[in-house]
């Protein structure tokens, strides 16, 4: 099923996304609050969720 396999590849991609930017955060000079890290939570559950309503017609 190639629709699988490329929604499974977009969410790898924006795992990995959010994890560079929280990454990016992460140094100790720059302090990130905790609405900041909701955020991206709710971003990165929000692209998955779209990925999928785009792919799961084609399935």
């Amino acid at each position: 099923m190639p629709a699988l396999r490329y929604l499974l590849l977009g969410m790898v991609a924006v795992q990995l996304a959010v994890a560079a930017l929280a990454r990016m955060f992460r140094s100790p000079e720059r302090r990130v609050s905790r609405p900041v890290v909701l955020a991206l939570v709710v971003v990165d559950l929000a692209a998955v969720a779209v990925l999928g309503a785009w792919v799961a017609p084609g399935m």
